[in-house]
């Protein structure tokens, strides 16, 4: 793959923010609480993404700021699915399962140290958001919670969430290996997929707030 077209890749990816972002300061007072969550994701997502481009594209080492963002982003992930969840097993849920992903955070600074990739808690947290996404999606699919899903902003969300983190888990199941073993222009090929991967989440969470605002 030509250098430049990887390199457009990779930089639209870290902005794939701004549109979604832009959207929902625009429509913040019609945003319920789950968007409105979304809404300080994606903010971040923006401000961290640029960042790290950044420090790459100036050769200084970001995996610091992987590890914060991995946190925050669990966290407000997490939070807007025990939100949408409806059964309390299934909020519960939720809960134990932050527990373990931040032990597992813990684990990993301590044995690893901030300055590696965070290939563990990055893997656990794909497989949690796969998993609760398709439950979401089995959910509303099983029951008549939701009338029209397609009108539902948190089906686009939802799917949002499966698209990046389900077709992300084997990369960052993989990603010590990668980062270990090859080139450096290789690692830029290969993260290649999870940039693709959230360029597509970040136009799904759009059309999540856009559906929202036609509502009003």
């Amino acid at each position: 793959m030509d250098v430049d077209l990887i390199q457009l890749i990779l930089t639209a990816s870290s902005y794939s923010a701004i549109l979604p972002l832009g959207l929902g300061i625009f429509n913040w007072k019609y945003l319920n609480f789950n968007l409105k969550i979304l809404s300080v994701y994606l903010f971040l997502s923006a401000l961290i993404d640029i960042t790290t481009l950044q420090l790459a594209n100036n050769l200084v080492n970001n995996l610091s700021l992987l590890y914060v963002f991995t946190v925050l982003e669990f966290t407000l992930f997490s939070l807007i699915y025990y939100n949408i969840f409806r059964p309390l097993r299934l909020k519960k849920t939720v809960i134990a399962m932050a527990v373990l992903f931040f032990l597992v955070v813990i684990l990993s600074l301590y044995n690893q140290g901030a300055s590696t990739y965070a290939s563990i808690p990055r893997t656990l947290e794909c497989a949690l958001f796969t998993f609760y996404a398709i439950t979401y999606f089995y959910r509303i699919l099983s029951t008549s919670f939701v009338a029209r899903v397609e009108k539902d902003a948190m089906f686009w969300y939802n799917g949002g969430i499966l698209v990046y983190f389900a077709g992300s888990l084997l990369f960052f199941s993989l990603s010590s290996f990668i980062l270990e073993h090859a080139s450096l222009g290789m690692q830029r090929k290969l993260f290649i997929t999870p940039a693709i991967l959230n360029i597509v989440q970040k136009l799904l969470f759009t059309i999540g707030i856009w559906v929202s605002q036609r509502k009003k």
